[in-house]
């Protein structure tokens, strides 16, 4: 198909249809017909000569080739507002969507505040939040779904070749227990070798937080007790007041007015554990002047 040939409209009809996994959905999200979309959609695979959809049931899903495409177009849109923005004066009110993915505890105790302080400069910017643990957000990224996420270093090895990713943060981690759990396990807690074999909580099988406080602090690998896997800080954090064992959470939890009082932090005997927090992104994704500006607020924000 020649350039001057090129019809935005069904490649409208392609995005809704993709966005949406539906031909009755993406139709109305354009107020047509489903057979005109079928139709317009139809003739874009006869014009690229590629096959664009299968279908499973009443879904329409993408083939390879249809992704591909989606990917080159929403990069087209992209491009677009970003050539919009350049010619526009620079004191023109900066608005649009931003749409990030963030892990639950960042989200509450880091980002919040930086989103207050922007929200006050610039009102007109509309944010869309998704929290999700790291496979979920980096999966999401490499689908178009979110235009940055933080995540840790969890990343799936299948997403690192489609993703690009910049560490921008590190927040301590730190082991606790209950102030009940250490009056009743005060001696056990005095030595390593009796600490280990109470029971401990981690965000996932074989305690790997957990094993890398240990290694950290005491030189060496440490078998630990297993307990309860739990995968998310908060449910950790209840946990922990319940007095169910020992865990490992992000400092920063310990300033909560709620907390006062009820986890007690073991002190450590040398060095302190932080855990690394990225941006990322799709490899080739191009930020539009919206995202620019928030990102460098942020990157400013977390450095302060």
């Amino acid at each position: 198909m020649r350039l001057n040939n090129l019809d935005l409209n069904k490649l409208k009809c392609f995005q809704a249809v993709a966005e949406k996994n539906s031909l009755l959905e993406g139709a109305r999200v354009l107020n047509l017909t489903p057979s005109a979309v079928y139709q317009s959609i139809k003739r874009l695979e006869d014009d690229i000569k590629r096959h664009l959809f299968f279908r499973a049931g009443k879904k329409y899903v993408l083939t390879e080739d249809g992704r591909s495409l989606q990917q080159l177009y929403e990069r087209f849109l992209w491009d677009f507002s970003e050539f919009q923005a350049l010619s526009h004066p620079a004191s023109e009110v900066l608005e649009g969507d931003v749409r990030v993915g963030l892990p639950l505890n960042f989200s509450k105790s880091v980002f919040m505040p930086v989103l207050r302080r922007f929200h006050e400069e610039h009102p007109q910017v509309r944010f869309h939040l998704t929290i999700a643990e790291s496979r979920r957000l980096v999966s999401q990224i490499t689908a178009f779904e979110l235009d940055f996420a933080i995540t840790d270093d969890s990343i799936p090895a299948e997403f690192l070749p489609k993703v690009s990713k910049k560490e921008v943060f590190r927040e301590e981690l730190v082991l606790v227990c209950s102030t009940g759990f250490l009056e009743a396990h005060r001696e056990e807690l005095s030595s390593i070798k009796t600490m280990k074999d109470l029971p401990h909580l981690d965000y996932s099988k074989n305690l790997p937080l957990v094993q890398r406080w240990y290694k950290l602090h005491y030189k060496r690998q440490v078998k630990v007790a297993g307990s309860h896997v739990i995968d998310n800080v908060e449910t950790m954090v209840c946990a922990l007041r319940e007095g169910l064992g020992l865990g490992v959470i992000p400092r920063d939890l310990l300033a909560s007015a709620t907390l006062a009082g009820e986890l007690h932090v073991l002190a450590p005997k040398s060095g302190t554990l932080r855990n690394q927090l990225f941006l990322v992104q799709e490899e080739n994704y191009i930020n539009n002047t919206v995202m620019k500006k928030f990102l460098q607020h942020l990157s400013q924000a977390l450095r302060a």
